[in-house]
């Protein structure tokens, strides 16, 4: 016996595989079995004749980092519209915003930068990525959250919005929170180049930071620095960082903003593919709807 056969629908198994009809049996917490589950043999049966079935959708570029340690019910209301897509992954720390690593000194200059990002104040209990990790583990979330460390969090540990180069002793003190964070769990970097202090970094910088990136078989994703009039050299910048560091890239939501610069796009998807073919691991997302908004 299992607890639950879903029975007759259309399975989407996430693998490739084209749609297919069957059933799938759950005991607990797992999938037991996907095609065909003989008749009796659950405690519950849910006739799904006429649906589709897909495992969770994971969300790559999520900015609810300060909703998923608030306390129900707000967190619950916020999150709801997730879980009723089908949502039972998200990334968080993108776009190089985030709130981790924090301490007494970038504490409120932080909490401004992504003030943004929750309707409520609540005390920020952690201050690198593990402890942020950890404290969502004993929260309970109510999706499974990964993390990019954001780029942000560690130019303003060491040099505040200020612009400029970090010099050496800046920029180790960077990457060893970066590989603290790597180690720690975290997925990749985050940059995020139209927003303070991202704004301020030269692509040597982000080089750099990059090559942590490449030794840890890490992504390095970015919020690029235009998508309009700069989309273009937006584009080899991201494609250099590639190249420069070894590191994996990741295009966040690939996109032409306004009319007049949409066509653009199949030259950025040509500059992509021919990157690709020269040995620069380079991916990108989507907004799946014609808009975009970066606030809640």
């Amino acid at each position: 016996m299992v607890d639950v056969v879903f029975r007759g629908g259309l399975i989407v198994d996430g693998t490739g595989r084209p749609v297919y009809e069957g059933d799938v049996a759950v005991e607990g917490d797992r999938v037991v079995a996907a095609g065909r589950v003989p008749a009796r043999e659950a405690a519950r049966e849910i006739p799904l004749a006429g649906r589709v079935l897909a495992p969770g959708f994971v969300d790559l570029h999520s900015h609810a980092d300060l909703i998923h340690p608030l306390e129900d019910p707000l967190r619950s209301r916020l999150l709801e519209g997730r879980i009723r897509q089908g949502i039972t992954t998200e990334i968080v720390g993108n776009c190089g915003l985030g709130v981790f690593p924090v301490d007494a000194a970038s504490a409120s200059l932080l909490r401004g930068v992504n003030s943004w990002m929750t309707p409520a104040v609540f005390p920020w209990n952690w201050q690198n990525a593990g402890d942020y990790l950890s404290l969502l583990e004993g929260h309970r979330p109510l999706l499974n959250v990964g993390v990019l460390q954001p780029h942000g969090p560690l130019r303003m540990g060491v040099l505040g919005l200020r612009p400029g180069a970090p010099g050496p002793k800046a920029l180790d003190a960077m990457r060893r929170q970066l590989a603290e964070a790597l180690d720690a769990g975290a997925f990749g970097l985050s940059t995020g180049l139209i927003y303070p202090p991202g704004m301020f970094s030269d692509t040597e910088e982000l080089a750099e930071m990059a090559r942590v990136v490449a030794r840890w078989d890490a992504v390095y994703t970015s919020h690029i620095r235009g998508s309009s009039e700069t989309l273009l050299p937006a584009v080899e910048e991201l494609l250099e960082v590639g190249r420069r560091s070894g590191a994996r890239v990741h295009h966040s939501h690939n996109e032409a903003v306004g009319l007049s610069h949409w066509r653009r796009i199949p030259e950025v998807l040509e500059r992509e593919e021919a990157a690709l073919r020269q040995g620069v691991s380079i991916s990108f997302d989507m907004f799946p709807y014609p808009a975009a908004a970066t606030m809640m």
